[in-house]
């Protein structure tokens, strides 16, 4: 918070002197430690600050010429100045507190005669969660907010969208022309300089609150929305999402169905789903494939990596860097968990069914794909084909192709229980001793867990398995090349991602273009399909 305070105050110092002009006492309500205060007081040494807060928080804390601590509760009542300003205060608060708080503020300034006002500084529409995690409040738009202002006996407010992210509020009880006039000059003067701070402030918020994006929509799949809207059959309004969702909302339904309203905000705003005005939500392409009955429902692959399991190690990505070369930390995951992931996941069932079922997700889509579009390029003359897993990619096969053999070839542990049919056998065995013999081996997502040096030793053994180029081997890799379609930011970034998953889960990573081809050159690797 202070932090924050320190660039806001460096702002609206800098910029908007004159709407601090004509006060003579100021007081900052839940100003914490005073740092906005202390900004204030110095620029302004005319100005007596007062730091409002709850005992706890300011004992101990000195003032000086012009400014001074004072403990209190802001329910009860607030001390008497010219202004009153509160940072980030009433998103923390109902709708009903904050009216609360506010009729305090409007007893503590002067009538309207003599110029009294209120500012409050917050965001509107902000992301989901910024004042509902931990508290009962909001963000709210300018409809919510003026009503607050008039549920507090507030005649006016005049917003001014001057510190990037944030709209600043000024309420009043008197004729505000003078102070919009103020407002609206310091809103077209802020200076490039200051636009820069503001736009780069807001691109850091952004990252830092990326994973609210994730949580919502993990959140979102847990509690089936997606498949709700689906077998809805027809748009849905938020009330009767509300009433389907199987959620305890007989205590306080009107705080649900905000906090629903507001999960959807940001769910329809990222793309997955439609909301028409008078109608309700509708599934995009998107969420379609977020459906638990989707042959290709991302949904297993979802709950795997945003396991706490799988996203622990990345707060121990920093402590990984400090001990890279010790074996024991070969990933941030050894770093987090004291050992590798798989072999981790050999000794925790639970982690180890949503990880094949992840792999199992996405191969199902991937093979619809291939299978649908690569029949003559990949699988014609094939006899036989040996893959990895447990069996998604050569079922799909076996049973699009009933002419070619298929081996799901693994670690015994991962294949023990699992029955073949009449073209699909399973057989354990370790890669790095022997592959079983076939026209075709495929890959897919198994060289970006291993260094070069494994994966050649790998590609060795798929050589020797094979038959010589003449008679048609091939060896079918499904990996994400780097560098590819950088022109396509989300493509590319997408790719990055991946790259630092696998870098925090296994040992190796996402191969560049011409790095693969090299090492693929040097194995001989006679035919090779790469899907990213």
């Amino acid at each position: 918070m202070e932090s924050d305070a320190r660039l806001i105050m460096s702002v609206l110092i800098k910029n908007g002197k004159r709407v601090f002009e004509g006060l003579t006492s100021l007081v900052d309500v839940g100003g914490g430690i005073g740092t906005v205060a202390k900004a204030i007081s110095n620029a302004f040494p005319e100005l007596k600050c007062s730091v409002f807060d709850l005992p706890h928080v300011v004992e101990g804390l000195e003032g000086g010429n012009n400014l001074s601590y004072i403990a209190g509760d802001m329910f009860k009542s607030v001390p008497s100045a010219d202004a009153i300003l509160l940072k980030w205060i009433l998103h923390d608060w109902s709708d009903e507190d904050c009216a609360k708080i506010l009729k305090k503020c409007k007893e503590a300034i002067p009538s309207k005669e003599n110029g009294g006002k209120e500012m409050t500084n917050h965001l509107k529409l902000s992301c989901f969660g910024c004042g509902d995690d931990g508290s009962s409040g909001k963000e709210r738009n300018e409809q919510e907010w003026a009503k607050l202002f008039s549920d507090a006996g507030f005649s006016d407010y005049k917003i001014s969208p001057i510190l990037g992210l944030r709209e600043t509020f000024m309420t009043y009880d008197c004729n505000f022309c003078d102070v919009s006039q103020k407002w609206h000059c310091l809103c077209n003067d802020i200076g490039d300089e200051t636009r820069q701070v503001l736009a780069a402030q807001a691109h850091i918020w952004n990252h830092i609150f990326n994973y609210i994006n994730s949580m919502s929509l993990k959140c979102a799949i847990q509690l089936e929305i997606p498949d709700i809207i689906h077998s809805h059959g027809r748009p849905m309004n938020l009330s009767d999402l509300v009433e389907a969702l199987p959620i305890n909302n007989n205590h306080d339904k009107a705080k649900t169905h905000d906090c629903v309203y507001r999960l959807m905000r940001i769910l329809v705003h990222a793309g997955f789903f439609i909301q028409e005005a008078e109608e309700g939500y509708l599934l995009t392409p998107t969420s379609h494939l977020l459906l638990k009955d989707e042959p290709m429902s991302m949904i297993p692959f979802l709950n795997f990596q945003l396991d706490p399991n799988l996203m622990d190690p990345w707060h121990s990505l920093s402590k990984w860097f400090n001990n890279v070369s010790d074996e024991s930390n070969s990933t941030p995951y050894a770093t987090a968990h004291g050992m590798p992931f798989f072999k981790y996941a050999e000794n925790e069932p639970r982690l180890n069914h949503l990880f094949n079922e992840a792999m199992a997700s996405d191969t199902r889509l991937v093979m619809t794909v291939l299978i649908q579009n690569g029949k003559g390029l990949i699988f014609e003359g094939l006899k036989s084909l040996v893959d990895r897993g447990t069996g998604t990619i050569a079922k799909a096969i076996a049973d699009a192709f009933p002419q070619i053999n298929c081996t799901v070839f693994e670690l015994p542990h991962v294949i023990e229980g699992l029955e073949g049919s009449k073209n699909l056998s399973f057989v354990g065995g370790d890669m790095f001793n022997s592959i079983p013999s076939a026209n075709a081996i495929l890959l897919k997502w198994i060289l970006h867990d291993w260094s070069d040096g494994d994966c050649i030793k790998i590609l060795k053994k798929c050589k020797e398995a094979i038959p010589s180029k003449e008679n048609g081997g091939k060896v079918i890799l499904i990996e994400i090349v780097m560098d590819q379609n950088k022109d396509n930011d989300k493509s590319y970034e997408t790719q990055l991602l991946i790259d630092m998953l696998i870098d925090d889960s296994t040992k190796w990573k996402e191969k560049a273009k011409n790095g693969q081809n090299s090492f693929l050159m040097l194995v001989i690797v006679t035919t090779r399909l790469f899907l990213s």
